[in-house]
């Protein structure tokens, strides 16, 4: 075995560890591919930066480099299929099940996971391969499997390498779960998303107790939650150890998020994403005083209708104490959000990331925000969808004591060339990434006026 093929066997036995992927670059380097190398270790530092220290125009351009070089550095792929790259190797690929056949052994033994289109009776020959035990990541969506499929995949004790599962399929509650709980991997995955395509009850009670509480991260999308079921989420110990949960276009009532709220289970949690989610103030305020949030650092609340007085709840909130990120995008669009919960709010000072696109903001609070020199560790801030004028962006490039900005979005705003002109002479943004705007914003005059300025700093959208 070549000493590369020793390092790309480590790597991917050892996904967790970094050390083989810098020999490996060294190793590229010194053998005449500076490109790949420097791709490998420059993906390595994106990945491992704070998510507020990651550069989108690194991004952009690691995604271009691995696209240009794909079929050297993986070989040529098969119509429509993508993938996804991670600290500089190739980590998931997606496809079909008919694509994968006859070539099942090779594919896994470049890829680590797999997202798997109309999956069918694929599943046996998952269960059949001999690289089975490679497997840590798998996603399902498209048409489902069949039932003998899903019963033999369910029944292998060959997937201990499992971390990570998604389902995009429908029927998940009623035609999948009953068997995944019983699997032998099932208790050793580490994230677990659920995204019901038919909108059927997810019946999560099938979940039995867990004394292990491994999982890490679960998601459920579209899916429909019973209360029995958002109780069995509060109180069972499989999501005792939770770090992550994600609730999307799921309808909470108050007495549901009183029930996730009062869980003595959920106190891990450091991310906290409910969208779509048809709230309202009750349910902010209920939010607001719970202790799951006290370790929460990111908190996404957008497009669930918590109006301004759930916004000011969780503004003003005691428990929020190590929040770094907060979205309340599109929860005021009948009110205004008010200016003097953002003034008063304890979280100002410590926020990296602010988002209060289309939130009915009235300028006159927004320039007193800006006048009051509070939020001088924002990263990113987003306006966008507020009707906000020339003055706003005046303000702007003269808050001086925002010079930690990394991403500024104030698309969907009335700023005119005036605007562009003072945002793009401005000297407040010194490490400034990028400016997101459009036409209706600046006209194009002044767009025209900041890509000349910014240069790639400036996205329209």
């Amino acid at each position: 075995m070549s000493d590369i093929q020793g390092l790309l066997h480590a790597i991917r036995d050892q996904p967790d560890d970094d050390m083989p992927r810098l020999v490996a670059a060294d190793w590229y380097e010194e053998h005449g591919d500076a490109v790949r190398a420097a791709f490998i270790r420059e993906q390595q530092a994106f990945h491992r930066a704070a998510w507020w220290d990651r550069d989108p125009r690194i991004e952009r351009r690691l995604a271009a480099l691995s696209l240009e070089n794909q079929d050297a550095w993986v070989g040529p792929l098969l119509k429509n299929e993508q993938v996804e790259w991670n600290r500089g190797f190739p980590w998931q690929l997606s496809t079909s099940a008919r694509q994968l056949k006859g070539r099942l052994e090779a594919v896994l033994e470049r890829f680590p996971a797999l997202v798997v289109h109309n999956s069918g009776a694929w599943l046996s020959s998952l269960c059949a391969s001999s690289a089975r035990h490679r497997l840590r990541r798998l996603v399902l969506t498209g048409k489902p499997p069949t039932a003998a499929a899903w019963k033999r995949f369910c029944a292998s004790e060959d997937f201990g390498r499992l971390q990570s599962l998604r389902l995009e399929l429908p029927a998940i509650g009623m035609a999948l779960l009953p068997d995944m709980v019983w699997a032998p991997w099932f208790e050793s995955l580490q994230s677990l998303e659920l995204q019901d395509t038919s909108e059927q009850p997810l019946h999560l009670d099938q979940i039995r107790p867990s004394r292990t509480g491994r999982l890490r991260e679960f998601s459920v999308s579209n899916g429909q939650l019973r209360p029995n079921d958002v109780a069995h989420l509060a109180e069972n110990p499989y999501f005792a150890n939770l770090e992550e949960l994600s609730l999307f276009s799921i309808r909470l009532t108050p007495a549901k998020v009183q029930t996730l709220a009062d869980s003595t289970q959920l106190r891990a949690l450091k991310t906290l994403r409910i969208c779509f989610a048809d709230l309202n103030s009750t349910a902010g305020q209920i939010l607001a005083d719970s202790p799951i949030l006290n370790k929460v650092e990111y908190l996404d609340l957008s497009f669930s209708h918590l109006g301004p007085n759930g916004c000011d709840a969780l503004l003003q909130s005691s428990q929020l104490k190590k929040l770094l990120h907060l979205e309340l995008t599109h929860n005021c669009t009948v009110s205004s959000l008010r200016g003097q919960s953002l003034l008063r709010s304890p979280l100002l000072d410590s926020l990296r990331c602010l988002q209060l696109g289309y939130s009915r903001l009235k300028e006159a609070d927004v320039l007193r925000l800006l006048a009051s020199g509070r939020g001088q560790a924002l990263r990113l801030l987003s306006l966008q969808g507020n009707e906000l004028k020339t003055a706003t962006a005046e303000a702007l490039a003269g808050a001086t004591h925002l010079s930690e900005m990394r991403t500024l979005v104030i698309c969907g705003n009335q700023m005119g060339l005036r605007g562009a002109q003072a945002l793009a002479d401005s000297l407040a943004f010194p490490h400034l990434w990028e400016l997101i705007g459009d036409a209706s914003t600046f006209s194009k005059r002044g767009e025209q006026f900041l890509r000349e300025h910014l240069g790639e700093r400036y996205t329209s959208i």
